[in-house]
C-alpha cells in the first residue's frame, strides 16, 4: 500500500492494477478502460470530502514579467501555475498568450518602429530640424533641403531592443503639408520665385 500526500491509495482490484480490463466474447477478448479506477490503476482508499479527486481548483492573481520587446501573439510561460497531474504530483505550467494593442502613433514590424512627420513645404523646399517622438523620448531631426513626400529617414537604433538581437531603428516617412489658401503678399513673393526659376505657365 502507498501513502498519497492526502490520504493512501492502493492497487484496484478490478483491473489488479492494470488500468484495463478485458472482457471476452466468444472468441474474442475486447478491452476497455477499467471503470473503477478510471484507467489510474490504482484508487484512494478515502476521499476527501472537499476535493473528491486530490484536487482544488482556486481562483489566483498573479504578476508576471514580459520579456523585452515581447510581440503580438508570443507566450509567456509561468512555472508551477498550471494544473495538476494525477495524484497530485507538481503542478504543470500556465503558458499567457501575449495580445499586444495598435499604438495611435507609432508601428512596429520586429524591431523596427514606423511613423509618420508633417512638415510645411517651405520647410520641404529650404530644410529645417524638428523634434520628433520616438519610444526611447524626443530626437532632433534633420530635414534635408528638397526633400520629397513619402522619403523616409531613418533614425539608427530607436527602435525595439529585443533580446540579443541588433537593436532596431525608427524610421519617419515625410508628410509635405501644402497650404489650401495663401495671402496676396505670399502669392506674389511665390510668383516672383516661379518667374525667377523660368517657370512659365502652359
Amino acid at each position: 500500500m502507498e501513502t498519497h500526500k492526502h490520504g493512501r491509495f492502493q492497487r484496484c482490484m478490478t483491473c489488479n492494477g492494470k488500468g484495463k480490463i478485458g472482457q471476452r466474447q466468444g472468441f474474442m477478448q475486447i478491452i476497455s478502460t477499467c471503470p473503477n479506477c478510471k484507467g489510474r490503476g490504482k484508487v484512494i482508499l478515502k476521499v476527501c470530502p472537499d476535493c473528491t479527486n486530490g484536487h482544488k481548483t482556486k481562483t489566483e492573481t498573479i504578476r508576471i514579467s514580459l520579456p523585452v520587446g515581447v510581440e503580438d501573439g508570443n507566450a509567456v510561460r509561468v512555472t508551477g501555475k498550471g494544473m495538476p497531474s494525477e495524484y497530485n504530483k507538481e503542478n504543470g505550467d500556465l503558458y499567457f498568450r501575449i495580445s499586444v494593442s495598435a499604438h495611435p502613433t507609432f508601428k512596429r514590424d520586429r524591431t523596427t518602429i514606423y511613423s509618420e512627420q508633417e512638415i510645411d513645404y517651405i520647410d520641404a523646399i529650404l530644410g529645417t530640424k524638428v523634434e520628433v517622438e520616438t519610444i526611447h523620448g524626443p530626437v532632433n531631426l534633420k530635414i534635408p533641403a528638397g526633400i520629397q513626400p513619402g522619403h523616409i529617414l531613418k533614425i539608427k537604433e530607436k527602435g525595439i531592443i529585443k533580446g540579443n538581437e541588433p537593436k532596431g531603428d525608427h524610421l519617419i516617412g515625410i508628410k509635405v503639408t501644402i497650404p489650401n489658401k495663401l495671402s496676396n503678399e505670399e502669392k506674389e513673393l511665390l510668383e516672383k520665385i516661379k518667374n525667377k526659376r523660368g517657370i512659365k505657365n502652359d
